[in-house]
């Protein structure tokens, strides 16, 4: 009998494979998200030190520059450091707990 994962590479014939995550849509990530959740936004690069962190609010600003929804985020260190993400319907975020 001929295997057939031979000619795959070693990883994938390990049975180890790499799962994208599913994103949310905007509505969805809002009504199930949780103050101390770790979510991950997915526009941010792997080297982004803000790709990940822990929820804490949404912050709404009613302002004619850069007004809208933002997702305030603080790090995994708790080091007090906080940062705001936009919050749009081209959002992309996962929550990983």
């Amino acid at each position: 009998m001929k295997k057939e994962n031979s000619d795959l590479p070693q990883t994938e014939a390990l049975n180890i494979a790499v799962v994208m995550p599913s994103f949310l849509s905007p509505e969805e990530f809002k009504k199930r998200v949780r103050m101390g959740d770790v979510i991950i936004n997915h526009w941010a690069s792997d080297r982004n030190p803000h790709r990940s962190g822990y929820f804490v609010k949404f912050n709404h600003y009613k302002r004619k520059l850069n007004g809208g929804t933002y997702v305030e985020m603080t790090d995994k260190l708790q080091n007090g450091v906080r940062w705001e993400v936009v919050y749009d319907r081209e959002s992309k975020f996962s929550i990983v707990s």
